[in-house]
């Protein structure tokens, strides 16, 4: 059974009203904090209370702890006390109680495996309950029903910290018999690499469009070095693992979609206050030859059958994959200068907004880049071979034609055009569906904000004409002056 170990932080907001009230004290005795001016807090409003967990499940090794927080959702108006239970106490252990209130629906504590030998290992819940919230004269909230006990339940495993290791003769050769299609969407490694699999959506074999793969074989093989920067700013949590497509040109760019990869770790490995956020893929491969962290997709520890562990991810890149984690998580803070000022930009707004705060990043607390362009760079390029692209040069008038969305383009979830073939999402596009005269006009516009993509201009008073002219050329301001 496949259990998701994913680490989320989670906000809680606070109820607005037009209320104030004083003091109270549950049957408990315990106290409970005033409402401030505006404030209300009436637990009708939410029939049923959540206890949830962050991390949702947690790995640790004998002898280790892992910081947990319960979260209380919503926050309740009257205080009470929830009680935790260990399903096997002699694992680990943790708090007995905790109290929850308007101002503190969350709780920190620490889960310890008490013992360190290496057979103290195994798997155990711990629940946290609430009683029935209280009747609410002021809101007019009857109570909970007696019988009503809210729960959440956080999965705990203790295993020896032990990496994952795999030999040369691991995994499986790029055969007749790997090949990938609609017909078998997955391919699985063996021995030390029988966890470690490449899947591809089934959908991507059936599409014809550019986002459509051919069926391929492939391998997978253990890479027997790490491939970890230098500096020990990662400590690894498995082996180096290899994917290999048949066509020896995919290690050379992105596919135009992502991939799912699945390689062995030990989350039991992590230091003791890591987080998700901590995690890093490292990759390399033929355009990336030193090992490096990469933005990868949907990370996730999933739990095998046999009882191992898996990082399962989703990215566009052949190569070699490693999970790591930074060696000083959780151990390092930061301090935070507030500027009070932000930036937010629509359309073309956003692409100045991306633009300036970027180069100005020390200069704003936050950015708001909605929509628009932020990479001129490939902006003008991709203007100059898709939307103004298309034709054959008159040097070479029969040049190989394609089809407006199939140009050879590797670009991860991209379209491809052509003058008299653009682009548009289905259902009117994504924020606009513009016609060529507006598409026109935004390539001026963008031309006076950033500069002619064909040429930069030196004389100040004509900055967006190509390169050449100048402000005192007869042609420049046209009219009576032209010959």
């Amino acid at each position: 059974m496949k259990r998701p170990l994913r680490f989320t932080w989670v906000a809680l907001a606070l109820a607005g009203g037009c209320s104030t009230s004083s003091p109270s004290t549950s049957d408990a005795g315990l106290f409970a904090p005033p409402l401030n001016p505006g404030e209300s807090c009436d637990p009708s409003v939410a029939p049923q209370v959540v206890i949830h967990f962050d991390p949702e499940s947690i790995v640790l090794a004998p002898g280790e702890q892992r910081p947990v927080r319960v979260i209380i959702d919503p926050d309740l108006c009257e205080p009470e006390t929830a009680t935790f239970t260990l399903d096997d106490d002699s694992l680990v252990s943790a708090p007995q109680s905790a109290n929850f209130d308007l101002r503190h629906p969350t709780y920190d504590f620490n889960v310890v495996a008490e013992k360190s030998t290496s057979t103290a290992v195994g798997t155990t819940k711990l629940t946290v309950t609430l009683p029935p919230r209280p009747a609410n004269t002021s809101t007019g909230f009857s109570g909970d029903p007696a019988n009503a006990h809210w729960a959440g339940t956080l999965p705990i495993e203790v295993r020896p910290a032990t990496l994952p290791t795999c030999a040369g003769s691991d995994g499986v050769a790029v055969s007749a018999g790997t090949q990938l299609s609609a017909s078998k969407v997955a391919l699985k490694g063996n021995g030390g690499l029988a966890n470690a699999s490449l899947t591809v959506p089934i959908g991507a074999f059936q599409r014809t469009d550019e986002l459509a793969i051919t069926p391929f074989e492939a391998g997978i093989a253990c890479n027997g070095a790490d491939i970890l920067p230098p500096g020990g700013a990662y400590l690894k949590l498995g082996p180096a693992v290899t994917f290999q497509p048949q066509d020896p040109s995919w290690n050379t760019h992105s596919l135009k979609r992502e991939l799912q990869f699945t390689i062995p770790v030990n989350p039991a490995a992590m230091p003791t206050a890591a987080r998700m956020r901590h995690l890093a893929v490292i990759y390399s491969g033929v355009m990336a030859h030193k090992g490096r962290a990469i933005p990868v997709a949907n990370p996730q520890f999933i739990e095998q059958p046999d009882h191992d562990w898996v990082l399962q991810f989703e990215a566009p890149w052949f190569g070699t994959y490693q999970a790591a984690v930074l060696a000083n998580a959780g151990t390092v803070s930061y301090s935070r200068h507030l500027t009070h000022r932000a930036m937010i930009g629509i359309s073309m707004g956003g692409g100045g907004a991306a633009l300036m705060g970027l180069r100005h990043w020390d200069q704003f607390d936050a950015l708001g880049p909605l929509g628009g362009l932020s990479d001129l760079t490939w902006l003008t390029w991709d203007i100059e071979q898709f939307k103004l692209g298309g034709f054959c040069p008159a040097s070479n008038p029969s040049c190989t034609k394609y089809a407006p969305n199939l140009y050879p383009l590797w670009e991860t979830f991209a379209h491809t055009e052509d003058f008299d073939h653009w682009f548009f999402q289905p259902g009117g596009g994504t924020g606009g569906n513009f016609s060529r005269g507006d598409w026109t006009q935004m390539f001026e516009d963008f031309t006076i904000m950033a500069g002619n993509p064909n040429g930069q201009n030196a004389d100040p008073a004509i900055p967006f004409m190509v390169v050449g002219p100048k402000s005192t050329d007869p042609f420049v301001p046209g009219g009576s002056a032209v010959p």
